[in-house]
């Protein structure tokens, strides 16, 4: 039993590792996470290359107006940088929240399932989702969130935590801490502030001073919310449902219904609906039933109001995501008796969890971060052709990846950068710009950009296709200097 043991446990970390092993390793940031560290540096993308690393105050202005967070994140994020600016150490920062929630879920799995082998394969499980999966590995307050969001739901099922001192603080100060994340957490933690009204309500030990403490966490968000500057949302209006025809509405809703989690979320209902009969049971469920309920509802209005997305393909509604793939947990621990009982055997058996584990762990394994090496691909291929020694532009979208590969990257150094041969320009493209280079490494999401290059009579796209960038060079005879 022992052997059996350690060869699962051995399976999980394996899986594990070559998950983060293949993403946390590949050297480029790609434009959010790059972005981050100049923000966390006092910096921004566009700041004087090789400029020195601002203030706390600058770091703190920085994301008051250029990031969507309240900056708990900003601030760890800052002082972990000022070790190193490697990327692998960058990432290890939200590898460590990651660890942490993972470890979070699996003590939920054990104490609601009994069941060590499958707590671990439900821990992990969530890092199948392609969302969770990406976003939790970058140096962004995302992987925080996750473990936020872990969090709550361990406590609504050890609420007795709340019972003593000792237990409130630790509640009290996780959930405050968490709260620094992402303004979104805002909803989580009102999901679960009401959930556990809900549930409590009428029970002498949980009483109105109870839940004033747990009102407590929600300084630390709106404070910074207070004060942060009005954000470009833009970039985020095709994933609201404010001002949506009722076409666009309708794609949202199926673009929302039709991923695993609604799925996920329906077997918990269903099965938490299948034993109502039984109050005790129904109890050990309740708060986590409503906090899942009000965290769902808590997203739609707030989209309606044209506030935020809730669009569960994209990492703004990461708190949803996660709180669906938990869910499982707790339905697993509904059905699972039922399926043993009428199955006729206690258990699934070592070779079914090795089987299962082996399916799972192969599958989060395969995950990597290989499109986002494009910039340091194309910058590679212009090395090769020999293009680095001349001028050449990288649009707004890309620059930032490329400046943090010279500056702080395995490019640092580089004689090009050095020189001032590499520019970029304004989100309003100067025209005369393609005028002065000899190559541009253009990102699609820069439409003026690419559109530019793309019409300009002295550029050829080169055939070689990238993930999302375009790479534009000059024709033969375009530059003094080069025939």
């Amino acid at each position: 039993m022992m052997q059996s043991r350690f060869f699962v446990i051995a399976l999980f970390a394996a899986a594990f590792a070559a998950y983060l092993w293949g993403n946390v390793t590949n050297p480029v940031l790609c434009y959010d996470p790059a972005q981050m560290i100049f923000t966390v540096l006092g910096l921004t993308n566009t700041s004087p290359p090789f400029s020195e690393p601002g203030t706390f105050l600058d770091a703190w202005r920085l994301n008051l107006s250029r990031n969507m967070d309240p900056g708990g994140f900003t601030f760890l994020l800052r002082y972990w940088a000022l070790i190193s600016t490697n990327h692998v150490w960058l990432r290890l920062l939200s590898v460590l929240f990651l660890g942490l929630g993972v470890f979070i879920l699996y003590r939920l799995g054990v104490l609601l399932l009994r069941d060590r082998y499958l707590a671990g394969l439900l821990a992990l499980f969530p890092l199948t989702n392609p969302v969770i999966a990406e976003w939790s590995l970058f140096p962004r307050a995302y992987g925080m969130e996750v473990c936020g969001v872990a969090w709550v739901s361990y406590l609504c099922y050890r609420p007795g935590l709340l019972r003593s001192r000792s237990g409130v603080f630790l509640s009290i100060a996780a959930l405050s801490f968490f709260a620094t994340s992402r303004y979104s957490f805002l909803l989580t933690l009102s999901a679960f502030v009401f959930a556990f009204g809900i549930s409590t309500a009428g029970q002498r030990r949980f009483s109105l001073r109870m839940l004033f403490l747990l009102c407590l966490p929600f300084v630390p968000i709106l404070i910074p919310l207070f004060y942060h500057l009005p954000e470009n949302r833009d970039y985020i209006s095709q994933f609201i449902l404010s001002g949506k025809t009722l076409m666009e509405t309708r794609d949202i809703l199926r673009v929302n219904f039709g991923v695993p989690e609604a799925l996920f979320q329906c077997i918990f209902f269903l099965a938490y609906a299948a034993q109502r009969g039984l109050g005790a049971l129904k109890g050990r469920h309740r708060i986590f039933f409503w906090f899942l309920v009000l965290l769902n509802l808590s997203f739609i209005p707030v989209s309606m109001a044209g506030y935020y997305p809730w669009y569960l393909t994209q990492r703004f509604t990461i708190a949803v995501n996660i709180a669906s793939y938990i869910s499982l947990i707790p339905s697993v621990a509904i059905l699972l008796p039922l399926l043993r009982k009428s199955a006729g055997r206690p258990r699934l058996g070592i070779l079914g969890f090795l089987m299962a584990a082996a399916a799972l762990l192969s599958s989060i394994s395969m995950f990597r971060f290989d499109p986002y090496s494009d910039t340091l691909s194309v910058i590679q291929e212009a090395e090769r052709e020999g293009r680095l020694s001349e001028k050449g532009y990288f649009s707004p979208a890309v620059y930032a990846e490329a400046k943090y590969l010279f500056e702080y990257g395995i490019l640092k150094g580089h004689q090009s950068y050095a020189d001032k041969k590499i520019v970029t320009g304004l989100w309003i493209v100067d025209k005369k710009i393609a005028d002065e280079v000899d190559y541009a490494v253009i990102s699609r999401a820069d439409a003026g950009a690419l559109a530019l290059f793309e019409e300009h009579p002295a550029f050829v796209r080169e055939k070689k296709r990238f993930y999302h960038l375009e790479y534009f060079v000059r024709k033969q005879g375009g530059l003094p200097g080069r025939p």
